[in-house]
């Protein structure tokens, strides 16, 4: 089962005018099921989703619309409509620019942070661009910031990870108010880099960053939000993990390779993180994990 690559604006014309449902996705007559099938579709089995990923629960029919969020007016003014997250009390980028080079903060209180990240072998760049930072204060006190930042510069949430130890304090992560975070993914824009090269999909973002620039994190089990993301990926990808991560993401790679993607997946030693594996081996094994002979 492989996915259309033929003009699709006769799909685009089959939910223009119908409104989002479920998880924003909209529905339609299909224009393909006689030719597919020989008989029409009758019911509106067509689905769009946001992504303009397009199922056909009658013919089966897969493709893409790559124009489809560019031009949903609607879906774009729910995104404009979207509240916005609060910074958290005491929030300071961990890293800043000085003469085009990325160097530490000014934040001595923020130290430990920053030897944290250190440790777990992040490098500050891509800390730097996707506005890591972490707080001493309020709710969020002694945590490690992520944002999640659109496409504008504003941020949607985060997920803010202890820097103390587990004895001092049991709950790794704490979400922003509100958070939808299965509607997310972080990093989710290197799935839209066109390449050959595999993006990592992994649990957490520090991971992810590890990984910079193709690691994607989904911060907990995948939902089915995420799931039509991985669908509308224009590169290749390899589900990482390791215990039950691992068996689930098998499980999800099986599923989306019988949909015609390009799904590998990668079985990592119990409790070894990605940033702990030599880079040129993994991707190694991410490449043969795709191979289908």
């Amino acid at each position: 089962m492989t996915r259309e690559r033929r003009d699709n604006s006769d799909l685009l014309e089959a939910v223009s005018g119908s409104k989002p449902k479920s998880r924003g996705k909209r529905w339609g007559i299909c224009p393909r099921c006689e030719e597919r099938t020989g008989k029409p579709d009758r019911h509106g089995k067509l689905a769009v989703w946001p992504s303009g990923f397009v199922k056909c629960y009658k013919c089966a029919l897969l493709a893409f619309i790559e124009s489809y969020a560019a031009e949903d007016h609607e879906l774009a003014a729910a995104q404009e409509a979207e509240p916005l997250v609060e910074v958290p009390e005491g929030y300071t980028p961990l890293y800043r620019e000085v003469d085009g080079a990325v160097v530490d903060g000014a934040a001595r209180s923020l130290k430990p942070a920053r030897d944290h990240l250190r440790v777990r072998g992040l490098l500050p760049d891509p800390l730097y661009r996707n506005e890591v930072g972490a707080t001493a204060r309020g709710r969020y006190a002694q945590r490690i910031v992520f944002p999640f930042v659109r496409e504008d510069g504003e941020w949607v949430g985060f997920v803010a990870r202890t820097w103390l130890d587990k004895r001092d304090e049991p709950r790794k992560y704490l979400n922003s108010v509100g958070f939808a975070r299965e509607a997310y993914l972080y990093n989710r824009r290197a799935l839209d880099v066109v390449t050959e090269k595999p993006a990592f999909i992994v649990e957490g973002a520090p991971d992810a960053l590890a990984l910079w620039p193709d690691g994607v994190a989904v911060l907990g089990k995948v939902s089915e939000g995420q799931k039509d993301l991985f669908r509308a990926a224009r590169r290749p990808i390899v589900m990482a993990g390791d215990g039950d991560a691992w068996a689930e993401g098998e499980a999800l790679a099986l599923e989306l390779r019988i949909e015609g993607q390009r799904v590998g997946a990668l079985r990592l030693a119990a409790g070894l993180d990605p940033d702990e594996i030599d880079r040129a081996e993994l991707d190694a094994a991410a490449l043969e994990s795709l191979r289908t002979d």
